[in-house]
């Protein structure tokens, strides 16, 4: 079966991220390919690393990792960590 990675920088993006997970993880049986999601919260003040959080104890089949920095990086470091991390 095949892999799909899907990376997702994120700065505060809590209004926009539990929508987007869950149109991502509806659209995907699994029967064609299998989706691991990377997401890199880039110093976030907001409740972005809480929502994934429990998105992950409440959606324990979906395949997320999940990266916090406690400072910020910037979107070409968060892009070169998705890629350093996606394996699909």
């Amino acid at each position: 079966m095949q892999t799909v990675s899907i990376g997702i920088p994120s700065y505060n993006e809590a209004n926009n991220l539990r929508l987007l997970l869950d149109r991502i993880f509806s659209d995907n049986d699994e029967t064609t390919f299998r989706t691991i999601e990377i997401i890199i919260s880039d110093d976030s003040t907001d409740e972005t690393p809480d929502i994934v959080q429990q998105y992950l104890k409440t959606n324990h089949e979906c395949k997320i990792r999940f990266f916090h920095h406690d400072n910020r990086r910037g979107a070409a470091n968060a892009w070169n960590e998705i890629m350093s991390n996606a394996n699909g």
